[in-house]
């Protein structure tokens, strides 16, 4: 190998590694909750249901994922389309209303 091949392959060797992988920039339900949701679903804010009341969510749970991401999508209520961060994906969305729903006495799989 030459000098500047050598330095070249060193080159995208590092660029490659220095790269966070898919998974290292997958976030959890848990931290889009925290991040878009936990302002009003803590504190019930604008008649938000909060986590973890089981009756408060019980009518939303039996509406299901779909509908409840509809939901989120388009706003409801007081709370804005996409939660108010345009940055959200559906997934997002859905990873986000699966923990909530979990914490709040449902057994929903995360999305795939």
């Amino acid at each position: 190998m030459t000098p500047t091949s050598t330095s070249l392959a060193l080159f995208v060797v590092a660029s490659l590694t220095a790269l966070p992988t898919f998974a290292e920039t997958k976030k959890t339900g848990k931290q889009i909750y925290i991040e878009s949701c936990e302002q009003c679903h803590t504190s019930g804010a604008n008649k938000a249901p909060v986590v973890g009341d089981k009756a408060a969510w019980r009518p939303r749970l039996k509406e299901g994922l779909s509908e409840l991401t509809k939901d989120v999508v388009r706003g409801k209520g007081a709370m804005p389309p996409n939660a108010g961060n345009p940055k959200l994906t559906r997934r997002d969305i859905q990873l986000a209303i699966v923990y909530m729903a979990n914490e709040s006495g449902a057994k929903w799989k995360e999305p795939t």
